[in-house]
C-alpha cells in the first residue's frame, strides 16, 4: 500500500496490486480501512506512512475490528 518511489501516498483497492485476491470486496474494504487509519495515524504522529509503526497500525485496526488474517475471516463465517 506504500509505493516505492512516492512519499506520503497510500494506495488501496485494485490499483494496489493486480493479484486476483485484491478484487474481492472484503479485501478492498479492509485495505481502504487500513489506508485511512494509516493516514490518520501518520498525521497524528507527524510522520510519513512509510515511517509509521506497522505493529501500532495493526493494533488500532484490531481495535476497529478489522480482520487482518484470512483464517480469522473463515472462522467468523
Amino acid at each position: 500500500m506504500v509505493p516505492k518511489l512516492i512519499e506520503n501516498l497510500l494506495v488501496a483497492g485494485k490499483c494496489a496490486d493486480g493479484a486476483v485476491f485484491v478484487r474481492s470486496i472484503p479485501t478492498v474494504m479492509a485495505m481502504g480501512q487500513a489506508a485511512g487509519t494509516a493516514a490518520a495515524l501518520s498525521a497524528q504522529k507527524d510522520v510519513s506512512p512509510r515511517q509509521l509503526d506497522v505493529k501500532e497500525l495493526q493494533k488500532v485496526l484490531k481495535e476497529q475490528r478489522v480482520i487482518l488474517d484470512s483464517s480469522a475471516a473463515i472462522e467468523r463465517a
